[in-house]
């Protein structure tokens, strides 16, 4: 078994596993999607699993514009990423280590959302 898919397999028994990050793994080995409709990070804790699986992944992190296809969802919040990890890492830290919740994250992930419902 190649390297990464033994890291993946790790991750998966190890790491914290969420539909929008799985859907990330999915999307970067050409698998297909579970969920077709794109499964993406709702909320802080969705994006938290994402952010943990690019810090274990950090090849993909540059190709995270390619979750664009995926939905109109996860378009904008790839076209958002830096910003959205930036607003959470001030307000809760790597992995929550400084709080336990980001409402300026969450209010943030959630006007982009709308935007994108609303196309």
């Amino acid at each position: 078994m190649p390297n990464l898919y033994k890291r993946i397999v790790d991750w998966l028994i190890n790491g914290a596993v969420g539909l929008s990050s799985q859907q990330i793994v999915e999307a970067m080995i050409d698998m297909p999607l579970t969920d077709p409709h794109g499964c993406h990070p709702h909320d802080p804790d969705d994006f938290n699993r994402c952010l943990l699986l690019l810090e274990n992944f950090p090849e993909w992190r540059p190709r995270l514009g390619e979750m664009k296809v995926v939905s109109p969802e996860w378009a904008i919040l790839a076209d958002h990423w830096d910003e959205l990890e930036a607003m959470f890492l001030d307000e809760v830290g790597r992995d929550r280590c400084k709080a336990d919740n980001a409402p300026r994250t969450y209010d943030r992930m959630e006007e982009l959302i709308r935007q994108a419902e609303g196309d």
